[in-house]
């Protein structure tokens, strides 16, 4: 039996469901464990001996996703057929570990949110344990806070709703073949591609990352430049845009105009090296979580009502002539 085991931390569930199942695109994907539901004869001492007393005794608390596999390792006779099977699991734990990520963002747009997943396992008692992976980067909410949310069942389905829409712009079709020595190193995990859309949700996870609110706001900000194809009178164009098109009654397109405007200030003296006014410095975490409200707004609504305004290359021109018509017609 081999098992791959992602933890995800910083997250809770209004019930004791046992255990949520994971779909994506129809297909049964992995299972999240809200308590432990490995026995111990996987959570042991060999266990303990191959990933250490802390994953161990992590693991022990439940909330992690969880792959069972029944498939039976052949015995190997040499150095290269062991390699082989390595770098398929390896593959393996990076494709589960990947989509933990991309549930992860799912969730953050369902709500705001500091769910962190740190890491992910293959183990298997067959070859005498197995090996970890992790990513050194801690998810912060929008106030670059670090807490435990609380997730009902019907949020979690909801989220798990999203995992589809965004596999389209994550999933490859083809395996990217992994070298086991290389089994650390992300960078392929979320293979970034130019479209539009992909490099917004790139950014989305960049902001994340980081509980500095000055980087967290210009990646913010980069995700509104991108979507709404500014390259030019950005401080005007970017919030204008993004006021429009969220649309609703004036008051409300005034305050996201004011939101984006606000952040703008932050972003400029952040990215140019300069101090950022006391005025702003005060309410950095209000202009960060109110901008980080803004942006799930406009992402929601491209990837729902939008999605013929995704672009890459030359079709910029079409989606930027979509804005300028937008504004004029004030609508």
């Amino acid at each position: 039996m081999e098992y791959y085991i992602v933890p995800v931390d910083n997250i809770e569930f209004e019930n004791n469901n046992n255990s949520y199942l994971v779909t994506m695109q129809g297909n049964n994907l992995m299972d999240f464990c809200v308590s432990n539901s490995l026995p111990p004869s996987i959570l042991n001492d060999n266990f303990q001996f191959w990933f250490g007393k802390f994953h161990l005794e992590r693991i022990k608390q439940g909330n992690y996703f969880l792959v069972q596999d029944f498939h039976v390792i052949e015995p190997f006779k040499t150095d290269e057929e062991l390699q082989k099977i390595m770098n398929d699991k390896n593959a393996g734990l990076h494709f589960f570990y990947g989509s933990a990520l991309i549930f992860s963002l799912c969730l953050w747009i369902i709500k705001d949110n500091s769910v962190s997943i740190p890491l992910g396992i293959y183990h298997n008692n067959s070859i005498g344990g197995g090996f970890p992976m992790t990513k050194n980067v801690m998810i912060s909410n929008s106030r670059g806070a670090y807490n435990t949310l609380v997730f009902s069942k019907e949020e979690f389905q909801k989220a798990n709703e999203w995992l589809d829409v965004l596999a389209e712009y994550f999933i490859e079709d083809t395996v990217v073949e992994r070298e086991y020595s290389d089994y650390n190193n992300l960078n392929s995990d979320i293979n970034h591609n130019t479209n539009s859309f992909k490099r917004a949700l790139t950014y989305i996870e960049q902001a994340r990352s980081t509980s500095f609110l000055p980087a967290k706001i210009a990646h913010y900000i980069s995700v509104l430049e991108t979507l709404f194809v500014v390259t030019d009178s950005n401080t005007y164009k970017t919030p204008e845009r993004t006021a429009v098109f969220l649309g609703g009654p004036k008051e409300e397109r005034s305050n996201v105009f004011k939101i984006v405007k606000d952040s703008y200030k932050v972003r400029s003296s952040y990215v140019h090296g300069s101090d950022i006014a006391k005025k702003l410095n005060k309410k950095l975490d209000h202009i960060s979580s109110d901008l980080d409200s803004v942006l799930r707004k406009v992402l929601i609504k491209f990837l729902t009502e939008f999605k013929e305004l995704n672009y890459s290359g030359n079709d910029y021109t079409r989606v930027d002539q979509y804005f300028v018509d937008l504004v004029l017609g004030g609508s």
